[in-house]
């Protein structure tokens, strides 16, 4: 059954965001109302830990803590089942990429991106918002 990737899923390790990602993370953080647009922005800086995995269609960056109970619960978001707080569509020229950030446990779990973008593209700082989906519910399940 493991096979059918034909590829390990990397461990997890500390680094920083792509500029793509932080960009995709940026609109956002600038999309959220208070408090929840500074919690998220604290959520990132105490998620040090990423997984980057690409998959056929789509890349995703998965974002760990250092130690599970890294995020205090005044940064967590209200709902603790899985949900998908924001889509997001972006632009560069001629490609289009369309982005998903998911939540678990009301912390930030991942940041996917479809079709696979090109490695040049994860460096790119030029991208235009084009459609963008909030989810309103953010506290309750």
């Amino acid at each position: 059954m493991f096979g059918l990737f034909k590829k390990r899923i990397p461990k997890t390790k500390k680094s920083d965001l792509f500029p793509m990602e932080k960009m995709v993370l940026d609109f956002v953080i600038e999309q959220l109302e208070a408090p929840k647009a500074p919690a998220l922005v604290e959520q990132i800086k105490l998620l040090p830990l990423k997984k980057r995995i690409t998959y056929p269609k789509s890349h995703v960056t998965e974002f760990y803590p250092q130690n599970f109970d890294d995020v205090p619960e005044k940064f967590r978001f209200g709902r603790t089942e899985e949900f998908k707080l924001a889509s997001i569509k972006i632009t560069q020229g001629n490609k289009e990429y369309y982005c998903q950030c998911n939540f678990v446990l009301g912390q930030l779990f991942d940041l996917s991106i479809r079709p696979v973008p090109e490695k040049l593209d994860f460096k790119s700082e030029n991208w235009e918002l084009k459609d963008f989906t909030i989810e309103s519910n953010v506290v309750k399940n």
